[in-house]
């Protein structure tokens, strides 16, 4: 049981780290409010990894669950709204980031019924 809580540990830790790395990347283009929501959605979509294409179930850092389909649809739309910071299109990045809050707030609500 100790090793598992390790385990855990570890990839909140991971999480973390890569969410701030990924908000970092995604360029100063966008402001601090819009790079802070991108890291957050980063953090769970990073947490995703499907073994195969046809995966039913994905599992979540926050425990919801995804197919592997909509897994690659957000990461995805994560590297569209990297590239419109990049390219100072904050508007651009907004509603595509708007697109994927709602996909993982319809995943964590599934959760809670």
């Amino acid at each position: 049981m100790k090793s598992k809580l390790t385990t855990t540990r570890l990839w909140l830790l991971a999480g973390g780290v890569l969410a701030i790395t990924a908000a970092a990347s995604a360029g100063a283009g966008c402001d601090s409010a819009l790079l802070a929501s991108y890291g957050q959605a980063e953090r769970v979509v990073a947490s995703l990894h499907a073994d195969k294409p046809s995966q039913m179930r994905v599992l979540a850092l926050d425990g919801s669950v995804y197919t592997a389909g909509e897994t690659q649809w957000l990461k995805g739309q994560l590297r569209q709204v990297s590239a419109a910071c990049q390219r100072s299109d904050s508007e651009s990045a907004g509603t595509i980031l708007t697109d994927v809050e709602r996909a993982l707030a319809s995943h964590r609500t599934s959760l809670q019924d």
